[in-house]
Formats: C-alpha cells, structure tokens, sequence
C-alpha cells in the first residue's frame, strides 16, 4: 500500500507539473489585440491568422515581450508600421499573405536585430510566379 501511494503521488506531481506549464503556455499566447494589450508584458505569441484582415495595426510598445507573431492567411499586402521596434520578436509568420513589396518586406525585417524565423512559404511562390509573367 505504501509503494502504491508513493507512485500516485509522484504520478499527481507529475500532472499537476504538466497543467502547470500548459495554463502558463495558454496565459502568454493570445489570438486578438484586445486581450494582448489587456495582458501587455505576459504577451509572448500573437495568433491573429485566418482573421481576413487587410491591415495591422500593432502598438508593439505595449507588446514589450512579444516573440512570436503569426500573421498566416490574411490578405496583408503590408507589414504591420513599427514591427521594427518589436525588439524581442523571434520569429514571425505570414504564410499565405500577399505581401507585395519584397525589397520592403526584407528591408523592413533586416531592422529587427533578434528575429531568428521568418515563415513566410507561398509568398515566395507569389514571387517567382510575378517574376515570370514579367518574363
């Protein structure tokens, strides 16, 4: 019996661990600009895709932790103004937007010191694709 109860709690322990980590994981990553800028410093993703959103506007300053912004699937043509100032910004998604101005887009993300990702998969398609009909 007492083997037993040791097992179920280390096994207790190791939930509650689990659900721990998993409600601080759901606390930092946010799908709307209200409730971000509500939870400000605790802000680490940003989840607006598939929002068929035209635009962005982001106050990145009240976003001061921000690290991950996925942009996927909305019809952006441009980058969010000041995403250059998203200085913890490590990765940044926008696959499936029509961003059409590349030298800006790279211009624009060359500013941002700490990004490490740039997911940005069909926008290169859309490129090679105005490449050729220029052709």
């Amino acid at each position: 019996m007492k083997r037993f109860l040791t097992v179920f709690l280390a096994f207790s322990m190791l939930l509650l661990s689990i659900t721990k980590s998993n409600n601080s994981i759901e606390r930092s990553h946010f799908t709307s600009l209200e409730s971000a800028y509500q939870a400000g410093r605790k802000v680490k993703v940003l989840d607006l895709s598939n929002n068929q959103l035209s635009e962005v506007e982001i106050d990145f300053a009240r976003l001061p932790n921000l690290r991950n912004l996925i942009l996927d699937d909305n019809a952006i043509d441009k980058l969010p103004i000041g995403i250059e100032s998203a200085v913890n910004l490590k990765q940044l998604s926008i696959n499936g937007c029509p961003l059409l101005d590349l030298d800006e887009v790279a211009n624009r993300l060359v500013a941002i010191e700490g990004l490490e990702s740039i997911s940005a998969q069909r926008l290169v398609i859309f490129f090679l694709y105005s490449f050729c009909q220029e052709l």
